[in-house]
């Protein structure tokens, strides 16, 4: 219970953060998302399979909340992304960074695929540079975390995932 309650206020100084850089101007070319970190490093740090679904849960509809997008389209893709994420490190042995860098950039590759169909699925108007720019973040917002996973997990948990 105390290590979930340190999650949750960490949700939510990383919500104050990711909301005060949508008032950049930098969100106006390329809007850089804080809250896949919390799933990453609470599944390298932790590797609790349900509290990792439970928090990806929150954390989408805290998202949903604060935003305007439709609520549970962000809890429904960052659930897709963890139950990804648990299955892929329970049949393979995660020995590198690289392979590290591998799992985070096609869990948020498809985090933004279920956006985009689910956005197609309800029938919300998207233009064709968003949906290019959700492929495109998905590779930057990969090395980006990568590098912070990188100095945030110890090195011997790194070597044992």
């Amino acid at each position: 219970m105390k290590h979930f309650i340190k999650i949750i206020i960490l949700t939510f100084v990383i919500a104050i953060i990711q909301f005060y850089l949508e008032k950049t101007s930098f969100s106006f070319v390329f809007y850089f998302e804080l809250f896949p970190f919390i799933i990453f490093f609470e599944h390298f740090q932790h590797k609790d399979h349900s509290l990792l679904l439970i928090e990806a849960f929150l954390i989408g509809l805290l998202i949903d909340a604060l935003s305007i997008t439709p609520l549970g389209l962000s809890s429904l893709s960052y659930l897709i992304m963890s139950f990804y994420i648990i299955k892929i490190t329970d049949n393979f042995v995660l020995k590198k960074h690289m392979d590290r860098f591998f799992l985070i950039v096609s869990a948020l590759f498809l985090k933004s695929l279920a956006e985009i169909f689910l956005l197609k699925f309800f029938e919300f108007d998207t233009i064709l540079s968003i949906t290019s720019l959700l492929l495109l973040k998905p590779l930057i917002m990969g090395i980006v975390l990568t590098i912070l996973l990188f100095f945030a997990l110890p090195y011997e948990r790194v070597s044992n995932v």
